[in-house]
């Protein structure tokens, strides 16, 4: 089982991984069948790391796309090389 640290890391990596590409349905199949996220669960992950500048999301056709932001970019670079 993660916490919610290494939780948070693997979805700020996935994130950056498809950055931009997928949406919050998409992000929401890929994690519910790899680690068993429900929706409300993502939901609240994603809130969370938008609010800590982490993540952004930009509405694009009635759907929210994700991107990692900078400082992001730099908590998984970090993250990283301390594993």
């Amino acid at each position: 089982m993660l916490d919610d640290f290494q939780f948070r890391l693997h979805l700020l990596t996935y994130i950056q991984k498809h950055d931009g590409e997928w949406y919050w349905y998409q992000l929401d199949r890929a994690l519910s069948a790899t680690i068993g996220l429900n929706g409300r669960q993502l939901m609240k992950e994603l809130d969370a790391l938008r609010t800590a500048g982490l993540i952004k999301s930009q509405e694009v056709a009635g759907r929210s796309y994700y991107f990692i932001t900078d400082e992001g970019r730099r908590v998984v670079a970090v993250s990283s090389k301390s594993q």
